[in-house]
């Protein structure tokens, strides 16, 4: 059986708490004090499992019966035979005849067993006796729910694995004669158990009466033993022979029969070693106290330990105070820390304690190789990422504070490798990651990044602080988060002028600001395609203050403006890692970078090579805002372009210039306005969004078309005129469509030659022949060179050729009938487009 299918069984089959724990160091991995009276959750213990918690080793809590229905409300009581004399006198017909009819359980050592019994109310607990003596059964008797076992599927110290030896069931016995037969093994021993002393325990001074005397079957052996005991603790120069003698005086005044001599050496024997320990005692009052402090503290927290060790102090007549027994529970304490630390190699211990720090483990839906982690940063819950410097940071103050230790990198790193390796293929949930906002099932949520973990949800109903939900989404902290970089204000909702300060701030035209205002509130929204935001314009107008700003206000970093890599991989990852991303001084880009783009703009899951020197991959799922400025971008793309929006920016006169310091300082002025005066457009256009969507069902729509939704949802809630912003977008789009004339030469006679022939096959070869001047081919290398080129700048201007007003399609003529086209030929058609149809994005 596996560790979690053991887990199971003794949740399931036996029916009580299990948790995992470390059973070569008898460490409880958990903290189990609740599970003491209640049961562990199904969902708990299932999140034991998945994380392989279990792995380490186990133990019962010896108590109530919550999870089997024919067992329930039942006790486990577990009796731990801790050496070879305790085993014999809880077996005394043999362990196997115990084993047929009850758990019995051992490891490599066979002189020591556990052996477990229900019983309909829990039996009275036993701790460890003084001292590990072969002469004394050492007993433990775990029972009301505040006793551990570890139990099979675990591994014993001495490596070797904890097993059940015969039948897998519980037997239920009455508790008052297991107890009864426990008490007599006890009392044959002078062992305190029912009530420390026998009910029946008569005082010293009576038994050594003249006329007392014991039968046969009374207790002769404990009146005895405590006799001898009595000279020995007030005549501690007694040796063997001298305590023989005494037991033996007694023995034949107050014993009828008497006992013969074989018997009173062997109690003699025992008498000696319990008179020893008492004169041991006596000389260092603390250590029996610090001795069983130890055993306590291995299988009780510190608040029933001290309880325990109260009661301990009482039995052996050394009674102290709550101070002194928690002075000697901390220094206990510390020593079994300091030991066990001892073994721990440094890397163990970093990876436990980050461990330690994890709440909560999820994969990330948008990137397969992520695992994000919830930790308590400043008490408020964030999560991060798992391999992110803060998370590294919280590890190495973590073992500083526990160990008061310092280790170099590479321990670290090498745990926190280990914690994502655990965490990656141990059945963790996946969930999707979002970096500041997230649009879920209508809902709005916005992530402050302060260090109280503000999250503001904004729905058709309401606008609230939502830090405290269950059912949030997932934010990911910026790498940025240790600074103030990261964090937005609180939205203040007092001033509906602010969105418009801000757009004369950035100095956007007027015939732009329809379409800006509605692109900018849309990089809060999540979950479908937003077109690239491109700024361009002369030296001087300010364009990397305009997009700056434009981040600043919806996902707000260290490093607001970035280069755009050069490699795609590259690429992927950083847009990745961004809510926003902002590129600076991008003038021109290579024919990769734009189609990929098209593809992270409109969403696309991206498969990366973690090394070339092997064949593991990781894949990251993409839809990305991204915003790109340049004083001319180069975009010869048709597919890119109909997935951007462009916004030239005036030059700004020198006397209306300022310095980026004061422009910082104006936007921060009105960023909590604007972004309470967002909130509210965004919760109005959510109330009309379903009635707009409806409205312009059946038109026609340009690309990106829920953009054009929420962006006319967004217009009119900010007054403007039904269908204005469709109106002014696909102009735009046009004029951007239009400007691909100096890109491609042969646009220009290719729509002169479709306005007259629409509708109609044309080979590709007459196409090529209507519109192509042989002339120029020569010296102009964006014209095609023949007829397979021309088809290959067909599908580039496609959405262009759409935009102007015609779909175009080819197909090879196949037909066996057709007269006027020969088979195999490629052909051409220019259908004029309906007032009608929506793009699929």
């Amino acid at each position: 059986m596996t560790p979690n299918e053991y887990a199971d069984f003794w949740r399931h089959e036996i029916g009580v708490n299990v948790i995992p724990a470390n059973s070569k160091k008898k460490i409880p991995l958990v903290k189990w004090t609740e599970y003491q009276t209640q049961p562990i959750t199904k969902e708990i213990h299932d999140e034991w499992k998945s994380k392989g918690l279990f792995n380490q080793g186990m133990a019962v809590i010896c108590g109530q019966v919550f999870h089997n229905k024919e067992h329930l409300n039942k006790w486990l009581n577990g009796i731990d035979c801790d050496n070879k004399l305790g085993l014999d006198v809880m077996c005394p017909s043999g362990i196997d005849k115990i084993a047929s009819i009850t758990i019995v359980e051992q490891h490599k050592n066979k002189n020591k067993c556990h052996i477990y019994f229900y019983t309909k109310d829990p039996i009275k607990s036993k701790v460890a006796n003084d001292g590990k003596q072969n002469t004394v059964p050492q007993i433990e008797i775990k029972s009301g729910g505040k006793f551990l076992l570890y139990c099979s599927g675990s591994i014993h110290k001495d490596n070797s694995p904890i097993e059940i030896l015969g039948i897998n069931k519980v037997k239920t016995v009455d508790k008052e004669p297991l107890e009864e037969r426990i008490d007599s093994i006890c009392k044959e021993y002078s062992i305190p158990y029912l009530s420390g002393i026998s009910k029946t325990q008569k005082p010293i001074q009576e038994i050594t009466k003249k006329d007392f005397v014991l039968l046969e079957g009374e207790n002769r052996s404990l009146a005895i033993l405590r006799y001898q005991d009595s000279k020995k603790i007030n005549n501690p120069e007694f040796d063997e022979s001298i305590m023989f003698d005494v037991g033996m005086k007694y023995n034949l005044l107050h014993c009828n029969p008497p006992y013969p001599k074989s018997k009173i050496r062997s109690l003699t024997k025992q008498s000696l070693v319990f008179g020893e320990k008492k004169l041991e005692e006596k000389e260092n009052e603390v250590k029996p106290l610090e001795t069983k402090a130890k055993e306590l503290l291995e299988i009780l927290d510190k608040k029933e330990a001290l309880e325990k060790l109260k009661e301990y102090s009482i039995v052996i007549g050394d009674k102290k105070g709550d101070t002194i027994l928690k002075e000697i529970l901390k220094k206990e304490a510390s020593k079994i820390k300091n030991n066990l630390n001892e073994e721990i190699t440094p890397t163990i211990k970093a990876y436990n304690t980050g461990m330690g720090l994890i709440q909560k483990t999820v994969k990330s839906k948008n990137d397969t190789e992520q695992i994000v982690i919830q930790v308590k940063i400043n008490d408020k819950p964030h999560w991060i990422d798992i391999r992110s410097p803060t998370f590294n940071q919280m590890v190495r103050l973590g073992v500083q504070k526990d160990f008061k230790e310092i280790y170099g990198s590479n321990q670290y790193e090498t745990a926190i490798t280990n914690l994502h390796a655990h965490s990656l293929f141990n059945g963790t949930e996946i969930r999707q990651i979002f970096n500041r906002s997230a649009l879920v099932d209508g809902v709005l949520y916005y992530d402050l990044q302060d260090l109280d973990g503000t999250i503001y949800k904004i729905s058709k109903d309401e606008i609230i602080e939502a830090q405290n939900e269950k059912d949030i989404p997932i934010f990911l902290k910026s790498q940025s988060s240790r600074t103030e970089a990261s964090v937005q204000p609180k939205p203040l909702f007092d001033d509906d002028e602010a969105f418009d300060k801000l757009i004369k701030l950035y100095r956007i035209k007027d015939e732009d600001k329809i379409i800006f205002k509605s692109h900018l509130i849309c990089y809060f929204l999540t979950d479908f395609p937003i077109p690239i935001a491109i700024i361009h314009g002369e030296q001087g107008s300010a364009k990397t203050t305009t997009t700056k700003g434009m981040k600043l206000i919806h996902d707000p970093e260290g490093e607001c403006a970035l280069s755009l890599p050069e490699k795609v991989d590259d690429l992927a990852v950083n847009l990745s890692r961004h809510g926003t991303s902002n590129f600076d001084n991008t003038d021109s880009f290579d024919k990769e970078l734009s189609q990929f783009l098209c593809r992270a703009v409109t969403g696309t899951q991206y498969v990366k090579r973690q090394l070339y020197s092997n064949g593991e991959e990781f894949s990251l799922t993409l839809k990305s805002k991204i915003i790109l400025n340049g004083i001319s971008p180069t975009i010869d793309q048709p597919d890119l372009l109909e997935r951007s929006v462009f916004y030239e920016l005036p030059t700004i006169p020198k006397t209306e210039r300022m310095t980026d310091g004061k422009s910082l300082d104006k936007l921060n002025e009105l960023k909590p306005h604007v972004i309470g005066f967002i909130f509210k457009t965004i919760q109005k256009a959510m109330k009309i969004y379903d009635e707009v969507d409806k409205e312009l069902e059946g038109e026609s729509l340009p690309r990106m078309a829920s953009f054009a939704v929420w962006g006319e949802a967004i217009s009119r809630s900010l007054g403007h005129e039904p269908l204005a912003f469709i109106k002014r977008y696909e102009e735009k789009q046009e004029s951007s469509n239009l400007g691909l004339r100096d890109e491609f030469p042969v646009l220009d006679p290719l729509m002169d030659f479709v306005s007259n022939n629409s509708n109609k096959d044309v080979s590709m070869t007459e196409l090529y022949q209507r519109v192509v001047d042989p002339s120029k081919v020569k010296d102009d290398e964006r014209i095609p060179k023949d007829s397979k080129r021309l088809g290959k700048q067909l599908k580039q201007l496609s959405p262009t050729i759409r935009a102007l007003g015609f779909e175009v399609s080819t197909r090879v003529n196949n037909s066996r009938t057709e007269k006027k086209f020969a088979r195999g030929v490629t052909l051409v058609n220019f259908t004029k487009i309906n007032e009608s149809g929506v793009d699929s994005y």
